[in-house]
């Protein structure tokens, strides 16, 4: 899909003159999103340079935030918000996206919403027409934060409120238990032209949360052929790996479940990791 112009009109309009008592003439995210929306196309399809701009952005402040994002990653925490990501997975992965001519997105699992709100950002730039985030609460999403998906028109509906409908890219994000996963997996299947996992591969999951997102996506992709799949894993300077993305083409109608699934092995590369791993399943699982 050919990147578009910069945005300068939608760009005013999601940090208006009027808006920065509210918000904040400095707003991370305000700020964030303007400079996706307005940034050269050169830059945002350039993955250093969308990476490093991801990262001025700000991570989701985390009290094992070195374990979590590396001893340079934690340093681009903020206060308040904050993305849960690598930029160096995430960056990737959008310009993977922004070749797929997508019209729609769904976020399933928001939490503070500013990865919704950039993934909605950066696809604008290259057409995205509906941007809708799922939870089962939003109460994590700042007034702020609200304020610029709305500018965005991004849509926020409860999960039992979702209807049935045709979505050509979804992102879950939700439970990271792996019950959760097979879940969100059979419910969305059917609605999704593509789906995108979060944490595929955090290794933390795997031992706490009966393997989690990785092990989730480990059995998974051995299921289907190499070319409906591909994977942003990129780690900074940590150990064991957390985060990852795993993206997934035309998802097949498998009957997943966990008894099958707790059988997986890990992945070759990262043998015997979980035990290194602490009690605890940073990449956010529950």
């Amino acid at each position: 899909m050919t990147c578009s112009q910069p945005l300068f009109s939608l760009a005013r309009l999601v940090c208006a003159p009027e808006d920065t008592k509210a918000i904040g003439s400095t707003n991370n995210l305000c700020r964030g999103v303007q400079d996706v929306l307005t940034a050269q196309c050169e830059v945002i399809q350039h993955a250093p340079s969308l990476e490093a701009l991801i990262a001025r952005i700000g991570l989701k402040p985390n009290r094992h935030g070195a374990l979590l994002y590396g001893e340079r990653g934690a340093l681009n925490m903020v206060s308040q918000g904050g993305m849960s990501q690598h930029p160096m997975q995430l960056a990737p992965a959008l310009i993977r996206l922004s070749q797929m001519d997508l019209r729609s997105y769904l976020e399933l699992g928001v939490d503070s919403g500013w990865t919704l709100a950039i993934v909605t950002a950066y696809l604008k730039r290259f057409g995205l027409d509906v941007s809708t985030g799922v939870d089962l609460t939003f109460e994590r999403i700042s007034a702020t934060t609200r304020h610029i998906l709305k500018r965005m028109h991004v849509a926020l509906v409860p999960r039992n409120k979702l209807v049935e409908s045709s979505i050509d890219l979804c992102f879950i994000d939700a439970g990271h238990a792996l019950q959760d996963l097979i879940d969100d997996y059979h419910d969305m299947q059917a609605r999704c032209h593509n789906m995108m996992f979060h944490d595929v591969s955090d290794f933390d999951c795997w031992r706490n949360a009966g393997g989690g997102p990785a092990r989730f996506w480990a059995g998974l992709k051995g299921r289907v052929r190499r070319e409906r799949w591909t994977e942003f894993v990129s780690q900074p300077d940590i150990y064991p790996p957390t985060f990852g993305i795993g993206l997934l083409f035309e998802p097949p109608a498998l009957a997943l479940n966990a008894t099958a699934l707790r059988t997986v092995a890990e992945p070759a590369g990262a043998r015997g990791v979980s035990r290194q791993s602490i009690k605890l399943c940073l990449g956010g699982g529950r």
